[in-house]
């Protein structure tokens, strides 16, 4: 019929049912959640992993994720904390924590701006360190590292490839070729074009470091999946420069001055 009716049986009832009914279990509510991370990229099974609470390891993670591919980049690999239910918490102010983090903090501007844009960074996303080559050896460190819920392991495909881009002539992934230096990636990119600085930068793929390869010899290494950047030389009009040399002029003068009242002041 076109009546709902709702009808309280006990487990042991041997009740009879009919076309279309509904069985509804219920059961005492015990607070208990899945918890559970997420694994990305080069794993045989990627997708969602259920855990334990504080007790499961990444090992066992990336075990019943099927383990890591042969094309996995562990030197790229990064185990992330999403940062969200901190921001989330009605006990945590993102104004209140940047102020204490900056009150006894001695910073010119410019590193001001910078500690900003990093601060940035730890509230969208706290990566834990973790060395991937490792996790799979169940004495290191690395392995014993506990996984939380919501936390996401990315694997990420071995990049053959270095990076070159700014002011160069194809910008564009170049083909990795080990113990080459810079100049040969800028080549292999069409050199420079007309607009470029001499200062050229290598960004390194794991860590976002970087290296000002134009003036440190050969006291750095480029890998897989690293970038390669050239700055534009900024064109500067004729009133820059007398602006700059106005400025130059008048703190030259008042030290002049300066100068010349002391010795005038010495000389009586």
């Amino acid at each position: 019929g076109l009546k709902e009716k709702i009808i309280k049986v006990s487990i042991n009832d041997n009740i009879l049912l009919k076309r279309a009914d509904r069985i509804k279990v219920l059961a005492n509510e015990t607070g208990r959640k899945q918890y559970k991370a997420t694994v990305r990229g080069e794993v045989y099974r990627p997708g969602i992993i259920f855990i334990t609470q504080d007790r499961t390891t990444i090992e066992q993670v990336i075990k019943q994720a099927g383990g890591f591919k042969p094309a996995a980049d562990l030197r790229r690999a990064e185990l992330i904390r999403p940062t969200q239910k901190v921001l989330n918490s009605p006990l945590f102010s993102q104004k209140l924590d940047f102020l204490l983090m900056e009150r006894m903090a001695d910073l010119p501007p410019q590193d001001s701006l910078t500690f900003l844009g990093d601060n940035e960074l730890r509230y969208d996303r706290a990566n834990i360190s973790v060395n991937f080559a490792e996790v799979m050896d169940d004495t290191s460190q690395s392995s014993k590292v506990i996984v939380k819920d919501g936390d996401v392991i990315y694997v990420p495909e071995k990049l053959d490839l270095v990076y070159v881009y700014g002011q160069v002539m194809r910008p564009g992934y170049i083909k990795y070729s080990k113990g080459k230096n810079y100049n040969y990636y800028l080549q292999e990119a069409g050199g420079l074009g007309k607009t470029a600085k001499s200062d050229i930068y290598l960004i390194k793929g794991k860590s976002r470091s970087w290296i000002e390869v134009s003036n440190s010899g050969t006291g750095y290494t480029i890998k897989p999946g690293d970038f390669i950047w050239v700055p534009k030389e900024i064109r500067r009009d004729f009133d820059y420069y007398l602006e700059r040399f106005a400025r130059i002029s008048a703190v030259v003068s008042a030290v002049a001055t300066v100068i010349l009242l002391f010795h005038q002041f010495t000389k009586k």
